[in-house]
């Protein structure tokens, strides 16, 4: 699980995904978490002089995906044959790829 980072806005990107709630100084919430990162919403937190954000790091879903692979490959090598492992396998990695989960 990767941890959240809190950074400037200025060096927020888009794509990245909020951890924790942006809100106002009067407490006011004006993204949620969860919320992907666009330009419109940078923009529209200029605006309301938002200076810091806590985000998910961007990750290559790419290079995660193989290394999950790599992962479950390793767990259940000596498997192959066995049918409750092999639906055990595919219920892992179900689980593992389901879904954006927070930071």
């Amino acid at each position: 699980m990767t941890k959240s980072i809190e950074l400037d806005l200025a060096a927020a990107q888009v794509g990245m995904v909020l951890a924790h709630d942006v809100v106002n100084a009067t407490g006011q919430t004006l993204a949620a978490a969860g919320m992907v990162v666009t330009e419109s919403l940078l923009e529209g937190l200029r605006k309301r002089e938002i200076e810091r954000l806590t985000v998910c790091p961007l990750v290559d879903a790419s290079a995660e995906a193989a290394a999950l692979t790599e992962r479950l490959e390793y767990l259940f090598r000596k498997a192959e044959a066995d049918p409750i492992r092999a639906t055990l396998r595919r219920a892992l990695e179900q689980y593992r790829r389901g879904g954006n989960r927070a930071c």
